[in-house]
């Protein structure tokens, strides 16, 4: 489409933001091993007015051929309930407290993961490579996960405890 030349770039940058915080190892591919598919997200941020303000892109893994019981064990999202966020501002404000806003940049990717999970390169690696891509996918090699990749069922669980812990 009209946009490729960018969507190649955020994925270049996506793929370099993932290494610098070590989310993966290649490893050899052996025989017997379970290897997810990965798969890209794309995302067209547009200002109120329509214009496009940038273009994003995730890698994703396929959590949907995940195994349970050998990729992941245990899976829950610790969410909100809706009333709870009106109350909190109200609150904050009889009280007279502030609020802050976090916003972590590949926040699933920051929490390590316990299990052992393969995952195939992401279609186009190849020619992320021509976008200053440092790392060469060595042939017959998979990725190792060393931290949670969105889409996988464990990464919400995964993120969550982590920043328990911090």
């Amino acid at each position: 489409g009209p946009n490729a030349e960018d969507f190649w770039q955020a994925s270049a940058k996506e793929i370099t933001t993932l290494q610098k915080i070590n989310t993966w190892t290649q490893v050899p591919r052996e025989a017997g091993m379970n290897v997810i598919k990965s798969t890209w997200a794309f995302k067209i941020k547009r200002f109120p007015d329509g214009l496009i303000r940038k273009l994003k892109a995730r890698f994703c893994v396929r959590g949907d051929q995940q195994i349970e019981g050998v990729d992941f064990f245990d899976t829950f999202a610790p969410v909100v309930q809706w009333s709870t966020i009106p109350m909190m501002f109200i609150l904050s404000l009889q009280l007279g407290l502030s609020s802050i806003q976090v916003d972590y940049v590949s926040a699933f990717c920051q929490a390590p993961i316990d299990e052992v999970v393969h995952v195939d390169l992401p279609r186009g690696w190849q020619t992320l490579n021509e976008y200053g891509i440092h790392e060469k996918f060595k042939p017959n090699h998979v990725l190792r996960l060393n931290r949670s990749c969105y889409g996988l069922h464990q990464s919400p669980k995964n993120f969550f405890n982590h920043l328990k812990k911090n």
